[in-house]
């Protein structure tokens, strides 16, 4: 009779595409968190998604890691306004109420606010602003941002 062996096999290393692992680390500064991520993509585990976002930040440059640390700097901000007692921010859809808003869908709330300069050679330059909405005035005074800096 033959002898079957109790220990299994060990696997090797799992690879994982660029792709993926482009995918996952977008997913993570969507502000998606990472478990959620990891679990939905089927990876082993968390620490391979901030191994490959420090690694997509590094080969980018130093102005993706100034973005990744405003960024960063901008959710401690929404957690220490969550801190001082406010109960939620109308982020969702037909302003549903948003208990624990992430810098991603804060940044998304300012996609439409533009500013442009007309310059002509004979005048001073003029500067167009959009208007800010009730909700961003809201958000910009709770970062401690005063609309006047805004406006500059």
């Amino acid at each position: 009779m033959a002898k079957t062996s109790s220990r299994r096999k060990r696997r090797g290393r799992r690879l994982y595409s660029d792709e993926l692992k482009a995918e996952a680390v977008q997913m993570l500064l969507d502000g998606h968190r990472a478990e959620s991520v990891a679990e939905n993509l089927g990876l082993s585990n968390v620490s391979l998604l901030y191994r490959w976002r420090a690694r997509l930040l590094r080969q980018s440059g130093p102005a993706a890691a100034t973005l990744e640390s405003r960024v960063r700097q901008l959710e401690e901000d929404l957690r220490r306004v969550e801190r001082e007692g406010l109960e939620s921010l109308p982020l969702y859809p037909k302003n549903r109420p948003c208990r624990r808003p992430t810098a991603r869908r804060v940044i998304d709330l300012f996609d439409d606010v533009h500013r442009h300069t007309l310059r002509n050679d004979s005048q001073a330059p003029t500067v167009f602003i959009t208007e800010l909405s009730d909700l961003q005035r809201r958000i910009i005074e709770l970062l401690g941002v005063s609309t006047t800096e805004y406006r500059n």
